[in-house]
């Protein structure tokens, strides 16, 4: 298996910042802690919509931490409209 652009050339490496290396790893042990909660006889498909469900969650809190969220109230009244 290949490693990673970023871990093969020191240069690259060096020019990223550790936050993003720290993210890659982060999202790295996610991904292993979600599939490994699965059951062994877990298709791909199920690994898949694991790993799609972490990346959902993962950005939903990124908006939420950066203001991008609507209050429960602001939800309902667009839900009428529906």
């Amino acid at each position: 298996m290949r490693r990673p652009k970023y871990l093969r050339n020191d240069k690259i490496l060096t020019s990223l910042n550790k936050k993003e290396v720290l993210t890659v790893e982060t999202l790295k042990q996610e991904a292993i802690k979600a599939i490994s909660k699965l059951p062994e006889t877990a298709s791909i498909d199920d690994i898949m919509y694991e790993l799609y469900v972490v990346d959902k969650v993962k950005k939903g809190r990124e908006a939420v931490e950066r203001g991008e969220s609507i209050s429960i109230e602001e939800l309902k009244r667009e839900m009428q409209s529906w």
